[in-house]
Order: structure tokens, then sequence, then C-alpha cells
């Protein structure tokens, strides 16, 4: 995802993507983000600034410049797992939000079955699409409902382990279950990971990558909860109260320069919501990474995938 970012002559010229595109993207994510040697994945200018940016944030990774990660001497910030990073009231919220998942009913899919996610994308123009999609838990497959209402679905060769090639992990519900559940041990792993995107910085990737897990994805309790946890000790982390669709939210955000990314919290639930994308400041970047000519980003353009339901089906096309 190098060459994704954002334009303001798109924001009211084309299309938003198809369901497909979303799922397509989806499936290119997954395959490329291996544990190791991995760069978050580059998706084409072609789509245009406002279906990259929608693009981004419905897989839950949106390109990002100099996301802070450096200190008054200029040199990149390192993070000593076990230490809290981020104010006292951003830890609270991912405390509470950590507990919550753990309490929550819940039923692992089997490999056969089918993890079912909707979201509704919002733009700052107010153009708004629902998106269906759907996955097996063994990545035996993919679906996603068109705009017509016609339900398209991929079917794939499960991932499986070969001589010299372990299956990535956050390819399947499955290989998500092997991650490590000690928030210290998550972090560690995280960190470990050696991936690009861009110039941005460690903590702004691994921030990335932890908001791509939770979205993309219905996850085991102790998984979300370790995420949460983990996600204390990302520095930069801060806490806002925003209002989503006339509900107060509780915004746990990264921003850089000209950019702010949001994991949205419910502040009854502490349930995840959604993620959230903002141009702060008007800037000009490179042109490539943008898709149009001009290579420049307008304030207050925002972009928002909220949640709306998730469910464990037996079928493609099934809603839980």
């Amino acid at each position: 995802m190098n060459d994704l970012t954002i334009l303001r002559d798109a924001w009211d010229a084309p299309e938003p993507p198809s369901p497909g595109e979303y799922t397509r993207a989806r499936a290119a994510l997954r395959t490329r983000m291996h544990p190791r040697r991995t760069r978050l994945p580059r998706l084409s200018p072609r789509l245009g600034a406002v279906g990259a940016l929608a693009l981004a944030i419905a897989i839950g990774l949106v390109v990002v410049q100099n996301l802070g990660g450096t200190g008054a001497d200029g040199r990149p910030r390192s993070v000593v797992p076990g230490l809290p990073a981020v104010p006292v009231a951003s830890a609270e919220v991912l405390e509470r939000a950590a507990k919550a998942a753990t309490s929550k009913p819940f039923t692992a899919p089997r490999d056969d079955q089918w993890i079912y996610l909707q979201d509704r994308i919002t733009r700052s123009d107010g153009t708004i699409a629902t998106q269906a999609n759907w996955h097996r838990a063994d990545g035996g497959g993919e679906a996603f409902m068109d705009e017509d209402g016609k339900l398209h679905v991929q079917s794939m060769e499960p991932p499986r382990d070969r001589p010299g090639r372990k299956v990535p992990v956050l390819d399947t519900y499955k290989g998500l279950t092997t991650l490590p559940t000690d928030p210290d041990a998550l972090l560690r792993w995280a960190y470990a990971q050696d991936m690009e995107n861009g110039n941005t910085s460690k903590d702004g990737v691994v921030y990335l990558l932890f908001n791509h897990v939770l979205s993309a994805n219905m996850l085991p309790p102790e998984l979300e909860s370790a995420i949460f946890r983990a996600m204390k000790q990302i520095p930069g982390v801060t806490l806002q109260t925003v209002d989503i669709f006339g509900k107060p939210t509780y915004s746990l955000g990264f921003t850089d320069d000209w950019l702010r990314e949001e994991l949205l919290i419910d502040r009854q639930t502490y349930a995840y919501r959604g993620v959230r994308s903002t141009v702060v400041r008007n800037a000009t970047i490179d042109p490539l990474k943008a898709g149009n000519s001009t290579g420049e980003v307008k304030k207050g353009s925002t972009l928002i995938a909220e949640r709306l339901a998730t469910g464990i089906v037996d079928t493609p096309g099934q809603r839980g």
C-alpha cells in the first residue's frame, strides 16, 4: 500500500469502488501479509482518491506518512514492552475494551464455516455505501454481495504449510488463533514483523496492523483483548470522544502531519465500532501516490467505515 493515499480532486468525482474491488483488495492484502519481509499492499492509483481511501478503510489499513515516531533528537522512538506508552485516559478505555472483549459470548467457527462482516462506508460528501462480505474461516473462499444484490463467491485453496514456507498467520481465522494472547508477547510479535508502509514509523505500522486485524475479521475474545492491551503500549495513541452518527464514541487515534487514523470504540459497550480517516490540514504529496495530477489533499475530508454486523454462518450469503 505504499502508493495509496487520497487527493482533493477525487472526493466528489469518482464512484466508490464496487464490493468486488473491496473483496479482491482484501484477498490481495491477506496473501501479501506474510510474517517476514512483508510490505503493506500497494493498490493501483487508478482507483482514484475516494476509491483508494474507501478501499483502504474497508480493509483496515490506510497509508500514512511519518506518523510521529521520532523523538526530540529526530531519531526513531523505540518501544519497551510492558511500559505504558499512551495517556492514562487512552489506556483506561483500551483496558475496558479488553475486558469487554473477554466477557462477550463467543463460539469459534469451524474451518468450513464463513465469517460475515457488514460495514457502512460514509464519505464527507455524504455518499454512503453498505458492504457485505464473507470469508471462510480456513481461507477456502471469499464472497461479496454486489449493489444489485447478487452474491459473488470465489473458492480458493486453503493456505497450508509448504517446505520452507509457513502459512501467514493473518490470512485466516485459523491462522489468527496462533497469535500470542499475552499482550506483551503479542506486541513483541507485531514489532518483530518486517513490514513496511512508505515512510511510516514502526509505531505507526504496528498501530495499522492491529487496526487491520480488528477490522478485517471476527476474533477470538482472548486475542481481541490482547490487541487492545498491546495498543496501550504504542507511543502516540491518543483518546478523543467524538460523535459518530449521533452516538458518542471513543476515538483512539494516531495522527501524522496531515492525516489522522482512528479506531472507534462504543462508549457504552466498549465494542469495536469501526475506523475513520480525516485529513487534518491541506497538503501536497507525491501525485504518483495519489492517483491524480495535483498531489493535493484537502483539510476536512473524511471517510468512516462503521461496523454494522458480524456473524458466523454455514454458507456465503447468509447473515449472522
